[in-house]
């Protein structure tokens, strides 16, 4: 999914879910990246869950169970597990930055909430809670990242998200 078209659901992602994710601190690109990332350029986004968020002991809401791939011992294996579903992508996303900013200290850096791709991802999958399982999902994440980042439609909705020159673009550029 390099050639990135933006499809319904990713409008409705980003016009109106992304601002959570920038207001609360996090970086827009990466936020979509990641979201882009998971749900496959968003043709596959049960429950609203744009992250792959599986549940936990703790969830209390909604559910949906779905045919999913990790990997173990170097080896893609396909299975079916439970992945909280929200009522819309703002739910989603707020609920994924209170994920992110407990369980993944190494992706959000609380003095300054500004990121470097890589660090975000590595801190995701290099953590005591490993957030997913693809030896690659770091590289295909920051390719995801970098390919938004470029001139068009998908760049050009982020900007009008903010209405300003983004304060984590000179840090991403890096």
């Amino acid at each position: 999914y390099m050639v990135m078209k933006l499809n319904d659901k990713a409008k409705e992602f980003i016009t109106n879910a992304l601002g959570v994710a920038y207001k609360q601190g996090f970086c827009p690109y990466i936020v979509l990246a990641h979201a882009w990332h998971e749900t496959g350029g968003f043709k596959s986004c049960p429950g609203y869950n744009a992250f792959g968020m599986k549940k936990n002991l703790k969830w209390k809401g909604w559910l949906k169970r779905f045919t999913t791939h990790e990997w173990l011992k170097s080896r893609k294996h396909k299975i079916i597990d439970e992945f909280k579903a929200y009522p819309n992508f703002k739910a989603n996303v707020k609920n994924y930055c209170k994920l992110i900013k407990r369980l993944y200290p190494e992706s959000y850096d609380k003095r300054n909430s500004r990121f470097n791709t890589i660090s975000y991802f590595e801190g995701l999958i290099n953590f005591r809670y490993q957030y997913a399982t693809d030896p690659s999902y770091i590289n295909k994440c920051n390719n995801l990242c970098n390919k938004i980042k470029q001139k068009g439609p998908i760049r050009e909705m982020v900007h009008e998200l903010i209405r300003v020159k983004p304060w984590w673009e000179p840090i991403l550029d890096k």
